[in-house]
């Protein structure tokens, strides 16, 4: 068949369905006398009405016929007609095929992969130079005799091997485990995301590195959003009161005027109350408040009555005490059991990131959102987000060791989960400003150490490296620009004449 004589049909119509280059090289390779082409059926009425012109090609009309079951357009060459059923099998057969030599080629890979394991399986020295050369592009050298701070100490050689069998995971638990030590960790977690040695990680082959989404393999349930509460929320107060200071405000500041953390947490408040368009009387749902510093906040300010949830029991009783004399309720409540109460504003603040290890989970959480906002209300979501493909990979300890069960969603995860209910008015994009505030923190968390340590017996060196690994490494990536900050505003329906933040 002449493809090119096929592609002059394209032009009747308008959406150019008949055929494209892909379409000809699938065709091309299919059994032989056989040719299977995509088309619509006003493509085929109009084929139908210029026989004459199949004809001057030396295109015989009887070999063609169409499907209309699968929309799919059949010409044989030779021979007599074979019923439809039996070419479109045909067709499939070559497809089958195609896939089965492609998962073998794939099986081969793996088998190398698992060979050149082998070979330096259980020889640190043969490992040491493989991650040498993974640094180099990062600058950052390996034991070196002058080190610099962002330089890496490895005090146990065992450490490589258990990178290669859990990557960037297994770098995290070496630096627990005290197997290796830098002076800066924040500088060291930025070159290394800044150079983008991290995406080598989750794929290199020669190190058959094994992080496989954890995340993906089970949907969010009532029972697991509780979990991260009690791990990780509900660790001793007197952490959050050191390391967060009063209100345990346990998100990213504003520090384009600020100068401390208490001052970069107030403006954030402060910048979240006014793209909420607050007027007195209303009614606020805040989704995740954790201590309820911003229900507090909002409450006194603006003279609006906040009703504020959250699945930390500890966090609950922090906010009954900061909120106490204000017109705000603090429940301990999942946001997928809230009542059919209307709201006129709704803000949620570093929630998104754990509404669910599966990305249905965040259309899922709009939804919600859109059902309890009134016509025309608004609502304002700071999330941590990525544009990264890797990064849902890449946080794999973090959910593990950190926050269970959490997930970065990504930037195109988050606008696919809007439904036709919600219109996005207003977007601002605060990383930047994380990087500083996750530096703040670990000041005040190496400060108190000295009286944190006790609460975390029998181990307090581990968590304690855990911690500095969270905080400084999250640092890092944000400085990296690898994580954003997101606040993103939409309106139900839509705001007559639109939205204006001056900001």
């Amino acid at each position: 068949m002449d493809f090119p004589i096929w592609r002059r049909f394209r032009h009747i119509c308008d959406e150019g369905c008949l055929i494209d280059d892909q379409t000809a090289v699938y065709a091309k390779r299919a059994p032989r006398g056989v040719h299977v082409l995509r088309i619509c059926s006003k493509c085929m009425i109009a084929l139908a009405q210029s026989l004459a012109f199949l004809r001057l090609h030396f295109i015989d009309p009887s070999t063609l016929f169409f499907s209309r079951q699968d929309n799919f357009l059949y010409r044989e060459e030779k021979g007599p007609r074979h019923q439809e059923k039996f070419l479109y099998s045909r067709a499939m057969q070559h497809l089958i095929e195609a896939r089965q030599r492609l998962a073998g080629m794939k099986e081969s890979v793996q088998q190398r992969e698992a060979i050149i394991y082998e070979r330096v399986r259980g020889r640190p020295d043969a490992l040491e130079p493989v991650f040498r050369d993974l640094l180099r592009p990062a600058d950052v050298l390996i034991n070196p005799e002058n080190p610099r701070p962002w330089d890496i100490d490895v005090h146990n050689k065992q450490f490589y091997e258990r990178v290669v069998r859990r990557g960037l995971a297994g770098v995290a638990d070496g630096y627990v485990l005290a197997e290796w030590d830098t002076q800066q960790l924040d500088e060291l977690a930025f070159r290394v995301y800044d150079s983008g040695i991290d995406q080598r990680l989750t794929g290199d082959r020669l190190l058959k590195l094994r992080l496989a989404g954890h995340h993906l393999r089970s949907r969010f349930d009532r029972d697991k959003s509780f979990e991260v509460g009690k791990k990780h929320y509900d660790l001793p107060p007197l952490l959050w009161d050191k390391m967060l200071g009063d209100g345990w405000v346990y998100s990213g500041g504003y520090w384009k005027e600020a100068t401390t953390l208490e001052e970069a947490q107030k403006a954030k408040m402060e910048r979240l109350a006014q793209k909420l368009a607050l007027e007195p009387g209303m009614r606020v749902l805040d989704v995740g408040g954790g201590a309820g510093a911003l229900a507090a906040y909002l409450a006194r300010e603006y003279g609006v009555s906040v009703v504020n949830i959250g699945i930390s029991e500890e966090q609950i009783a922090e906010a009954n005490r900061i909120c106490a004399g204000l017109a705000v309720q603090n429940r301990l409540q999942d946001y997928k059991t809230l009542a059919d109460e209307p709201y006129d504003r709704i803000v949620s603040v570093g929630m998104l990131e754990h509404v669910g290890e599966d990305p249905k989970e965040y259309k899922n959480f709009m939804a919600i959102m859109a059902k309890h906002l009134k016509p025309h209300g608004l609502l304002v979501l700071q999330t941590i987000a990525t544009q990264d493909k890797t990064e849902t990979t890449s946080s794999e300890w973090i959910a593990e060791h950190i926050f269970p069960h959490s997930r970065i969603p990504r930037i195109i995860e988050i606008t696919e989960a809007v439904g036709n209910d919600l219109i996005l008015e207003h977007a601002e994009n605060l990383g930047a400003h994380y990087d500083k505030t996750l530096m703040a923190w670990h000041q005040n968390f190496t400060n108190a150490w000295g009286e944190l340590q006790h609460l975390f017996e029998p181990n307090p060196e581990e968590f304690r490296r855990k911690w500095e690994l969270y905080l400084l490494g999250s640092a890092g990536k944000f400085r990296a620009r690898k994580l954003q900050l997101l606040q993103l505003v939409f309106s139900k329906e839509g705001l007559p004449g639109g939205y204006d933040f001056l900001g």
